[in-house]
């Protein structure tokens, strides 16, 4: 089913802010697996800013998904915690290109791969010679982001 408005508890304002600033990650980015091997899960909120401080409440949450017709789900998202509350404010995510992932407010819809950043949705070009490191790279870029150490994509070196 396609995602419907997110409702964000902080301020747009800061949220804002929050993404221009550039942001650091000073260890390496090695997924989880969970005990079926489907899902592989990364979390930090150890996310700093330009004097090396960590940035309170913000988190990098990375999530891939694969199915057995060997499909692969993306999610990379930057989230605000606020008391009790997460709000996601940039997401990336890594749909099929037949699937529907979003419906607008005004009853438009998207399909496959597209950005959530603070309360608009947008296409992204389905791209299919991208792979994981491609698209986390494109995160990246899009939300000033740098890690420092290595980065492993999940499910690196296993047959799906």
């Amino acid at each position: 089913m396609a995602k419907q408005r997110r409702l964000l508890k902080t301020p747009p304002e800061k949220l804002h802010e929050l993404l221009k600033m550039q942001k650091f990650i000073d260890e390496e980015i090695i997924m989880e697996l969970s005990a079926d091997r489907t899902t592989a899960f990364y979390r930090t909120r150890v996310v700093m800013d330009e004097l090396m401080t960590t940035i309170p409440g913000l988190e990098l949450k990375l999530i891939s998904n694969r199915s057995p017709n060997g499909f692969v789900y993306h999610s990379f998202s930057l989230m605000f915690n606020v008391i009790n509350h997460s709000d996601v404010f940039a997401q990336l995510e890594i749909e099929p290109s037949d699937k529907l992932s979003h419906r607008n407010e005004d009853g438009s819809e998207i399909y496959g791969a597209h950005w959530y950043i603070i309360g608009e949705t947008t296409k992204v070009k389905d791209d299919e010679s991208f792979d994981w490191y491609n698209w986390f790279k494109e995160f990246r870029i899009k939300t000033n982001l740098t890690i420092f150490g290595q980065c492993y994509q999940p499910f690196e070196g296993e047959l799906i």
